[in-house]
């Protein structure tokens, strides 16, 4: 198993970060089938193949993406499309 692991700072506050991340994860829920729950201020996540974390910290999330074994070879690719995802997901701006 390969973990991806991506902290990104922002400034929002904590209920317009735990708003977005749950919008982000119902959406990925409907497109790829998976499962989440909250604990606190973290959302876990899982679907065959893929499981993780978001985190909710002042200022930051934390997101740990555990691949399982088919999805190693794509790992560089995959925490790619998250950071280019990431910005927008929190409401900034590009450029």
């Amino acid at each position: 198993m390969s973990t991806i692991r991506i902290k990104h700072h922002h400034g929002l506050t904590h209920e317009e970060t735990r708003e977005r991340v749950e919008q982000i994860a119902s959406h990925l829920k409907g497109r790829y089938r998976g499962a989440y729950s909250w604990h606190g201020s973290a959302l876990r996540f899982q679907r065959s193949g893929v499981s993780g974390s978001v985190v909710l910290g002042a200022g930051y999330v934390e997101l740990r993406v555990k691949l399982g074994l088919l999805l190693v070879p794509k790992k560089g690719q995959i925490e790619a499309l998250i950071r280019q995802h990431i910005p927008a997901a929190m409401g900034e701006q590009a450029g």
